[in-house]
């Protein structure tokens, strides 16, 4: 009885192995589709902090405002219970607790700070819903219907600026938009993909720096690492000349501005969608000839009208054919 002879396993690499690099198509997504995103960010972002309502595009300065006006309110109720009211004016506050009008205002800041909060991962919810499986990013997920629902949302902002200015729900909107668009991919390789706030790229770019100057020929530096670094360099570009076309826009038209980013995020969602419901089929391979498509979906027709009678008068017409021959 002869065995067989067993193959030698594969060689493991000696260091780690680089980050895969994007492929061409993929690449001019994140770049071109990034930036836009990222402007749209930046530009929702720079209307609120004009108009001094306070950011939405990401929660780190609401949940430190939650924390503050947490401890402001637990500061006026020991007070409240411990000390009499003439001599509640004359107990020493913190330095670190601003000024307020009283629990009651507390209460109501905590209820504010805590719905952005949930707005903002509703929206990251709904979003992760629809992608299904939105941490890596790749061609043909459901990207579009994403953005057609961020356009709603940031058009019901812009709309409840102008009729409800002082109610709080356009910031609510907004930050339900922000989720949604934060949470369609987290990251793809290496590079973490965030589109409504700078930290992560900056921190990313920071360690790519970090690793070049420990080695320069490190797998996670800046130059086996170029694609990384142009796709983040673009996020950042978008997000700065967002922000300055927001303040801009703010200026000259108010909250109406977001009528803008509504309409860029809208027709970004509808374009993709239809080139990947339109071509699907074929791996969405967006660069089909357009002959090529046009004669592949003719065939097709062809096939799926087959077995459909023909009308009356295409009858007529093939019977004074067949009559002539």
């Amino acid at each position: 009885v002869t065995v067989p002879e067993v193959p030698p396993a594969a060689p493991k690499p000696a260091g780690p192995v680089a980050p895969p690099a994007p492929s061409e198509r993929e690449f001019k997504y994140l770049v071109y589709g990034g930036f836009l995103l990222a402007a749209v960010a930046g530009a929702v972002n720079a209307v609120f902090y004009a108009s001094a309502y306070g950011p939405v595009s990401h929660m780190t300065g609401w949940a430190t405002k939650f924390g503050i006006t947490l401890s402001l309110f637990l500061f006026d109720f020991w007070d409240f219970i411990t000390a009499d009211a003439d001599e509640s004016d004359d107990v020493e506050r913190p330095f670190w607790l601003p000024a307020h009008s009283g629990m009651a205002a507390d209460i109501l800041l905590l209820m504010f700070c805590g719905s952005l909060m949930v707005a903002f991962v509703g929206g990251s919810a709904v979003s992760g819903y629809i992608v299904a499986d939105g941490v890596k990013f790749k061609l043909g997920k459901r990207y579009g219907y994403v953005l057609m629902i961020e356009s709603v949302l940031l058009f019901f902002t812009a709309m409840a600026y102008r009729f409800a200015s002082k109610s709080g729900v356009g910031q609510l909107f907004a930050a339900a938009a922000c989720g949604m668009q934060n949470a369609m991919t987290t990251t793809y390789s290496s590079a973490v993909l965030r589109t409504t706030h700078c930290s992560g790229l900056l921190t990313d770019v920071g360690q790519m720096i970090g690793a070049t100057f420990r080695n320069p020929e490190s797998n996670y530096g800046i130059h086996k690492q170029r694609w990384k670094l142009k796709v983040l360099g673009s996020l950042f570009c978008g997000f700065n000349i967002g922000a300055l076309f927001g303040a801009i826009g703010y200026n000259n038209f108010g909250t109406l501005f977001l009528l803008l980013p509504s309409f860029i995020v809208g027709m970004m969602g509808a374009i993709y969608t239809a080139r990947r419901v339109g071509i699907e089929q074929y791996q969405f391979d967006i660069a089909v000839p357009a002959t090529d498509f046009y004669n592949r979906a003719r065939q097709e027709l062809r096939v799926r009208m087959s077995g459909v009678p023909p009308s009356p008068r295409r009858m007529r017409t093939q019977q004074q054919v067949a009559a002539q021959q």
